[in-house]
């Protein structure tokens, strides 16, 4: 029996509303039970085949509740209106933008907060049947520099994308705990918003970031059904080490400030022993435009500007050699945006 209770001889029906009944037949792990609490049960569950019974109440009319797991036990809806019983149900339950996604999590009337991963949403005005259901795509938590809006503002965004599913007109904020990201201007950052999770002609929207608790902040947001969110930053936090094409040896790093820059950039980078360093300037089609050679270097931290002259704004890569005699020990490359 669903829905009522005996004791002391007695039977004493529930007085309420129920929706999404699920039973297993084994104790079921507290992470993968709030890993489905938003989402549908299908047989990606890992306890899929400890399914006694699954009763989404999604008939919208008659006496019959459907099992919805293999074993078919369909319960009988008795004691009450067949027609009357029926409601448009308020659980934050996702329809399907979400079933995918991972750690997903709601915002409803009685949770006005709640976060997926480093991605959290608050709207305090959530009422009746609005809710939010969000999760995200299981993507590193690293930074990337492909698929970034076509703009020179964005140079590099996160990896992981956050979807959301939007019940009601609602707007809140967005707030990204970015303490592990490692960046290094919290005013470099912005939110991106896409319908279709192909970032080049994504919105970019700026907020606040709080320097103390590492959080960046949207506030007031209108939440849209069905979009990807991810962060996006101006400045240059693509690990270097990523672009290596062969061992760093004595080259330990190579970085680039401001990025993007305009009339001028330093080039920085550290040695890890004495070495004989060449950088060399590349356009977006491969040719070369500029070569520094500063020689034989001791270990340690160096750096030099570049101002560059009768160049137009666009990409550019900054390729640092090093050589110990006539072989050569290391090799990066950082990419580079010159604005007008």
């Amino acid at each position: 029996m669903i829905g009522d209770g005996f004791d002391g001889g007695m039977w004493f029906p529930y007085l309420g509303h129920i929706d999404e009944v699920r039973v297993w037949n084994t104790a079921v792990d507290s992470i993968t039970v709030k890993e489905w609490t938003h989402k549908k049960i299908t047989p990606d569950h890992p306890y899929w085949s400890n399914l006694a019974g699954y009763w989404k109440f999604n008939e919208g009319a008659g006496s019959v509740a459907g099992d919805s797991g293999d074993l078919g036990n369909n319960g009988i809806l008795t004691n009450m209106d067949t027609t009357a019983a029926w409601f448009t149900s308020t659980a934050p339950l996702a329809t399907g933008l979400t079933d995918t996604l991972l750690n997903v999590s709601a915002t409803w009337v009685s949770v006005d907060s709640n976060s997926s991963s480093i991605f959290s949403v608050e709207d305090n005005d959530i009422s009746d049947d609005d809710c939010i259901i969000f999760g995200h795509s299981g993507a590193d938590l690293s930074w990337i520099d492909t698929d970034v809006p076509e703009n020179l503002d964005v140079i590099n965004r996160l990896d992981r994308v956050w979807r959301m599913e939007v019940y009601g007109g609602l707007s809140g904020n967005i707030i990204f705990d970015v303490s592990t990201l490692g960046i290094t201007d919290g005013d470099a950052l912005m939110l991106l918003a896409d319908p279709d999770n192909v970032f080049a002609d994504a919105d970019t929207i700026h907020g606040t970031y709080d320097d103390e608790n590492q959080l960046f902040s949207v506030y007031g947001y209108n939440f849209k059904h069905g979009y990807y969110y991810t962060l996006g930053t101006s400045e240059n936090l693509v690990s270097i080490e990523e672009n290596d094409i062969r061992d760093s040896g004595a080259l330990k790093s190579l970085y680039l400030y401001p990025s993007p820059f305009s009339s001028s950039a330093t080039i920085a980078y550290e040695l890890r022993r004495p070495a004989t360093v060449r950088v060399t300037i590349y356009n977006h089609l491969g040719k070369q435009v500029a070569v520094f050679v500063p020689g034989d270097q001791e270990q340690g931290k160096h750096s030099f500007s570049w101002q560059p002259r009768n160049l137009q704004a666009g990409v550019y890569y900054a390729v640092l050699r090093t050589h110990t005699g006539r072989q050569e020990t290391g090799v990066k490359t950082v990419k580079m945006i010159k604005l007008n």
